[in-house]
């Protein structure tokens, strides 16, 4: 039961005013949220500049059947020209396990801008391809039978580029289609690593194969038997490949590219997913391409991957800025507010 004072207390509260005018919103929820759009729109657009080339390449998504009725999808890049009547070089980037197509874009461009046509898949069981993973080789057969068979793409001029499991995919790719691919380039990848890719790498099997490792590699036990990435170079696997029995040196060239028996060894101070995105493991692939193929122009390095990256970063940013959504539902409830209001005044 309330006392005496109590009630004398709430007699006294002042009584709330419903009509009085409210504070001024400001305009930070709506710069906010032009700066966000900005950063959104500039970097995707970019971006696209970076990755077309500037609009001298096209980009198309494709789906293939493959083995068993698989069905296979990957982004096709086509410099444009290359046409039926000027067949360009061709490439097969092959992503790593539980990635996608994305994965390998900054090979995919380089590669490219140089006027190969470039097919980046996603094995099968990954991405936008059919389960179940590791079915056909990968994929990888089946992708560069695809790439192989397009009239845009001169048959004897084609190379491979496969990271990690990616690089197995490409491996087993050589061994079905010996006639379809002239060089290869195993980014952090092995052959003949037991129970996952079992054919052996030989002096003369793949044809002309380029190996790069990160010297801090999580996988050096996995890819090459050795207990750290330091000591790829000391791996009997990859001497045998390499048909010789001491240490190899990195950035040697051994065997012959003419005979097709050609090998060389990189070793970029990068970790295993580091390779996607090392400047030097994708300039250093696309040197041996232009090396072993024959189609591949002597466009300057340039950074166009790496731009691509940044302003990707620069749109994501625009999406998870300070402050996005709280603005926006600002913006949009002050808009429906101000709408509402004109409403009643008609």
């Amino acid at each position: 039961m309330a006392t005496k004072v109590e009630r004398t207390t709430r007699k006294r509260l002042p009584i709330q005013e419903t009509d009085s005018v409210a504070p001024a919103r400001g305009r930070t929820p709506y710069a906010a949220l032009v700066l966000a759009l900005a950063l959104i729109l500039g970097g995707g657009i970019i971006a696209n500049a970076a990755q077309t080339d500037g609009g001298r390449i096209s980009v198309r998504n494709v789906h293939f059947a493959g083995t068993n009725g698989v069905m296979e999808y990957g982004l096709l890049y086509i410099p444009h020209s290359a046409t039926t009547a000027a067949p360009a070089c061709g490439i097969v980037a092959i992503h790593g396990y539980i990635n996608s197509h994305d994965t390998m874009d900054g090979f995919a461009i380089e590669m490219a801008r140089r006027g190969c046509v470039v097919l980046g898949p996603d094995q099968t069981g990954h991405g936008y391809s059919d389960a179940p993973a590791f079915a056909n080789g990968y994929g990888g057969p089946d992708a560069l039978a695809y790439l192989h068979a397009l009239s845009i793409v001169r048959p004897d001029d084609i190379g491979l580029i496969g990271h990690s499991m990616g690089g197995w995919a490409s491996v087993v790719a050589a061994a079905t289609h010996p006639r379809y691919y002239r060089s290869l380039v195993l980014v952090g990848s092995s052959a003949g690593t037991p129970q996952l890719e079992p054919i052996p790498g030989t002096p003369t099997f793949p044809k002309n194969v380029q190996v790069e490792m990160g010297r801090y590699s999580e996988f050096s036990e996995l890819m090459w038997s050795v207990p750290e990435g330091r000591l790829f170079p000391d791996s009997p696997r990859l001497q045998k490949m390499f048909g010789v029995s001491q240490a190899i040196q990195p950035g040697k060239l051994y065997g012959s590219i003419a005979a097709g028996t050609a090998r060389r060894f990189y070793y970029p101070a990068t970790t295993h997913p580091g390779l996607t995105f090392s400047p030097d493991a994708i300039g250093d692939a696309v040197t041996w391409m232009q090396q072993t193929l024959t189609g591949v122009s002597p466009y300057p390095a340039g950074r166009k991957r790496q731009d691509s990256e940044r302003t990707q970063a620069l749109a994501r940013i625009g999406l998870s800025f300070p402050g996005f959504d709280r603005a926006y539902a600002t913006c949009s409830t002050a808009h429906t507010s101000s709408h509402r209001s004109w409403n009643r005044q008609r």
